[in-house]
């Protein structure tokens, strides 16, 4: 393992990674009710990163055995997971109906959905508007782009796989033009939490649920030059 952790490279996603990437998401994310859903579903979920324009996709790869084992995505349109429920609909509703005779996390999901659905409600522009709504937080200088999820298979975590994934796809997303990150992040998610503090992203907290991670563009070409000159020295 040793030697396949020293091969490891980041490029861009393709449709050929698709498989491999639904196999990380799974592991990684063995509770998302996601998971539970259609393994073609779960594909389709990150085909859209690939596609669309304003998507964007990056992969951890171990060339040794020829696999993809960690990815990020993220975009600077709003609306990702709408585009794609409005693209599959027919694929989500069959996927769905399927779990609920199969998969007591999707049952436990739909009904902490139908009994908290105020709630959901009221945090919904909270989590989701421009901007976030947030006291902590300073109105952008510009275009905000979204990370959504990051994954690492869990024999390639450590070495600075994960911190290297996210830098990478973080810069992908300020070429764009834009000025911010930002990215969703559950409370239980501790690996992820301490990931985005080692890279001096801030959080603010929203819900009970959720924490806010952000970083600015200017933030961040400061530190990565700052970690330049460390290790040059």
């Amino acid at each position: 393992m040793t030697e396949s952790k020293i091969a490891l490279r980041i490029r861009d996603m393709t449709l050929e990674d698709l498989d491999d990437v639904a196999a990380v998401h799974k592991s990684c994310f063995p509770a998302s009710i996601f998971s539970e859903l259609d393994d073609e579903l779960v594909k389709c979920f990150y085909r859209q990163a690939v596609e669309e324009p304003q998507s964007y996709a990056a992969v951890l790869e171990d060339p040794i055995i020829g696999k993809v084992v960690g990815f990020a995505i993220g975009t600077t349109k709003a609306g990702y997971r709408k585009r794609l429920l409005l693209r599959h609909p027919l694929r989500f509703c069959w996927s769905t109906l399927k779990g609920l005779f199969t998969s007591p996390l999707i049952w436990l999901a739909v009904l902490t959905r139908v009994l908290q659905i105020r709630k959901i409600l009221a945090e919904r522009p909270k989590i989701f508007a421009a901007g976030l709504g947030s006291s902590d937080m300073s109105p952008a200088k510009g275009m905000e782009a979204l990370f959504m999820p990051i994954a690492v298979h869990a024999d390639y975590r450590g070495g600075g796989n994960a911190s290297q994934l996210t830098n990478c796809l973080t810069e992908k997303l300020l070429a764009t033009g834009a000025t911010r990150v930002i990215g969703k992040v559950a409370h239980d998610n501790i690996a992820s939490i301490k990931l985005f503090r080692r890279l001096g992203w801030q959080e603010s907290n929203i819900s009970e649920q959720w924490l806010i991670v952000w970083i600015d563009k200017e933030d961040f070409f400061k530190r990565r030059s700052q970690e330049v000159r460390k290790n040059n020295q």
